[in-house]
């Protein structure tokens, strides 16, 4: 196993540093590395499914991150990155250097070495100075955009199928195949939807359905997944793969598989970023196995048409 490993051994009160009895300072510093370290192991594993490991080296302080060889180099290399100032540099990885560069600078005695095939190299020289971000590049390119909306249904079906449903504002039309209008068939009721926005036309906003929400729990979700999609765009960067893992994660620790299959299936747009697809799918991968095919098979199906859109988006 590779690692990247800090020494700390003395504190800023020039005291040795062992993990028996540890000031309070030396301890919040330990905690924010640590906690600094988790992160990044949690960042990989979300985008590259890399599994990095956390540890705590007795005697003096030593915070370590390891890992298989491939995987650590990874790691290195974008530290690397961050360090020459590169343009290809991971502002994630910037915010999480910076706060270990202000716990280690605080000590009188450290240093930080990366372990490589049993090759010990120095490279606490890689923190004398600050890290700068980059201006992060808009990672939704096409986005996609979802409405959540209720309204009365008063006109169902048509040669060109669709159907209309009456809301504050007047009558909406919204586009859907034959099995899609026949989901939503209560005729002059309050039905609850979620539906893609087309791109505008001469400044109309013209709609394709996604899915209902028409039972007690499913009501829950349309609030829900309205409060999420709102949020996610308006973030920049990695911050929409990040809530999109939390929120799956959450579904998954339940066994909540109808419901994910409802969140993903949200996501079935020929506009969305691939990047949400990888994230899905990276984080799904040994869920699926768990799922039953008889009574989780819109789970399964949903997860099987995101691979199937990320494919094409790949081949463009």
């Amino acid at each position: 196993m590779d690692s990247i490993e800090i020494v700390l051994k003395k504190d800023n009160n020039n005291r040795d540093i062992d993990l028996d009895g540890m000031s309070i300072g030396a301890t919040e510093s330990l905690k924010e590395i640590l906690e600094s370290m988790i992160s990044i192991a949690r960042y990989e594993k979300e985008i590259n499914n890399i599994d990095l490991k956390i540890g705590v080296k007795k005697g003096s302080a030593c915070p370590l991150l390891s890992g298989q060889h491939n995987d650590l180099r990874v790691v290195h290399k974008k530290i690397e990155d961050v360090v020459q100032n590169k343009s290809t540099r991971d502002n994630f990885y910037v915010k999480k250097l910076n706060i270990i560069r202000d716990n280690i600078h605080e000590k009188k005695d450290f240093k930080i070495f990366y372990i490589n095939n049993n090759s010990r190299i120095e490279i606490t020289d890689y923190f004398d100075n600050g890290f700068k971000s980059k201006r992060e590049r808009d990672l939704t390119p096409n986005y996609f955009e979802v409405e959540f909306i209720k309204g009365k249904l008063m006109q169902n079906g048509g040669t060109n199928p669709n159907f209309h449903l009456e809301i504050p504002s007047g009558i909406i039309t919204i586009a859907c195949t034959e099995e899609e209008a026949q989901k939503v068939n209560f005729l002059y009721k309050q039905i609850y939807i979620s539906a893609w926005v087309d791109k505008k036309k001469k400044g109309k906003r013209e709609y394709r359905f996604c899915d209902s929400y028409m039972t007690d729990s499913a009501k829950k979700y349309f609030l829900e997944f309205e409060n999420f999609f709102k949020e996610i765009a308006t973030l920049k960067g990695t911050a929409p793969l990040h809530k999109i893992s939390s929120k799956l994660e959450a579904f998954y620790n339940n066994k909540d598989f109808d419901n994910a299959a409802k969140f993903l299936r949200i996501f079935k747009n020929k506009e969305v970023n691939p990047n949400y697809l990888k994230t899905i799918l990276v984080i799904s991968k040994n869920v699926e196995k768990y799922a039953d095919p008889a009574l989780n098979k819109s789970f399964i199906d949903s997860l099987s048409e995101l691979e199937q859109l990320l494919n094409k988006k790949i081949r463009k």
